[in-house]
């Protein structure tokens, strides 16, 4: 097509000749919803692809929901988190915290023959309120609704994990999801009724809002982990180095809200209780569910080794290993990399149980797309997979894989790669 132009510079007309479209290709002169037609029929195979996936993880979870509730449900968690909405039910508010008012309910609801028997609420108040909605049902019947929600957020969490990493192949999407139906935290958090997701949700909504530098909507994403408080001191610590009060300024709103909602449900006094107990968990030992030697975290392997259930023994080794993890992965924290955050929270943390290990579901995912080499990328998910499976019999077993994972963000592992390599080629040419 000819298109006559007028060249102002020179005075004169001039003739130029219109690149032709190529084929295949959608003219940019095309009208928008043309655009975003073609665009999503390119995404259609891998979108067809995840759903046959999320029909088939549905399938074999719900499967196992049904018939853990066909058994008694006084050994899940979610007999705690029952109880805890009974309670906002029946209006209990200022002793809501009180060991001795949850072991009465827990003794209505469950039969408990001695208060060694507990599982303590230590979720914060709008949760239990959330909870209220599901307690007029009978325990079996909340139990498959929450398990089933539990499902969806995981769906709606490794549809976000899978599409929002950049583009990839069919055989990488297949690796991501056998690594995904694979990663045991996941069935032992739906198994046993867990906010698990909701935090896995909460990290990787920060991270996508905060790559689209809606640092407000990130901050909003993270006040979501006040479900479990302890997780979120090192964001708001690093956010307020970084000054990045857009993003702080979300959180706190969501914080602010979530809090008044706690403050309406039990009052000054029962969210005074509140924090006195979650204060007091560290130093319960071995009782109320409380297993520390077992727990998959630097705390948990410092206590398995001295074999002791009391923190204070540990405690300088613990805050040692805690600064030293930071001070390893410096130039990532300070970078905001939500990953190598959520890493090193989790790894940091005071109490963290086998089940919150659903939340390194975003760095191990991050970390396979950044493997661009298929079989490389095979072996790192079976390796991951395999330590993240064992870790469930042995605790300890997990230190190593965390400490794979933040050798991904550490400011000298690039070096110490450079390093390694030169001393392979070296030691190649010396044999041959």
């Amino acid at each position: 097509m000819v298109k006559i132009v007028k060249e102002k510079r020179l005075g004169v007309r001039s003739v130029a000749l219109k690149k032709p479209v190529p084929m295949g290709k959608i003219p940019p002169s095309s009208p928008l919803f043309i655009k975003l037609f073609f665009r999503k029929l390119s995404f259609l195979p891998l979108f067809l692809l995840f759903t046959i996936f999320s029909i088939l993880f549905f399938s074999i979870a719900y499967q196992l929901i049904a018939k853990t509730a066909s058994f008694p449900l006084d050994g899940t968690d979610f007999r705690a988190i029952y109880t805890g909405g009974v309670m906002i039910i029946h209006g209990v508010s200022s002793d809501f915290y009180s060991l001795s008012t949850q072991f009465f309910w827990q003794k209505t609801i469950f039969n408990l023959p001695s208060e060694i028997y507990l599982m303590p609420f230590t979720y914060p108040p709008f949760a239990a309120l959330f909870i209220s909605l599901l307690a007029n049902f009978p325990l079996s019947t909340a139990y498959i609704i929450f398990a089933t929600i539990n499902i969806v957020l995981a769906i709606i969490a490794f549809y976000f994990l899978i599409f929002s990493t950049g583009k990839k192949s069919f055989t990488q999407t297949i690796i991501l999801f056998l690594f995904f139906i694979c990663f045991y935290p996941i069935w032992i958090a739906l198994s046993l009724g867990q906010w698990s997701f909701i935090l896995l949700l909460s990290f990787i909504s920060a991270s996508y809002f905060f790559s689209k530098n809606k640092k407000f909507l990130a901050g909003l994403g993270l006040s979501l982990l006040l479900i479990r408080l302890n997780l979120l001191f090192l964001p708001i610590f690093l956010l307020i180095i970084k000054r990045q009060w857009k993003m702080l300024s979300g959180l706190g709103l969501g914080i602010f809200i979530l809090t008044l909602i706690s403050y309406v449900l039990i009052g000054f006094n029962g969210l005074k209780t509140y924090i006195e107990l979650l204060a007091s968990i560290p130093f319960w030992g071995d009782k109320f569910t409380v297993h520390p030697t077992l727990e998959p975290t630097l705390r948990g392997f410092l206590q398995s080794l001295l074999r002791t259930n009391s923190i204070l023994p540990v405690l300088p080794f613990f805050v040692l290993g805690a600064l030293l993890t930071i001070l390893f992965v410096k130039k990532s924290l300070l970078g905001l990399n939500i990953s190598s955050l959520l890493t090193v929270t989790l790894f940091t943390s005071i109490h963290t149980n086998y089940h919150d290990l659903v939340l390194l579901l975003l760095p191990c995912i991050f970390i396979l797309m950044s493997i661009k080499k298929i079989p490389l990328m095979i072996v790192t998910a079976l390796g991951m997979s395999l330590l993240i499976n064992a870790s469930l019999f042995r605790p300890e077993l997990s230190v190593l894989l965390f400490i794979f994972i933040l050798s991904f963000y550490a400011d000298c592992t690039p070096h110490i790669l450079r390093q390694f390599q030169s001393y392979l080629r070296k030691l190649l040419d010396s044999i041959y």
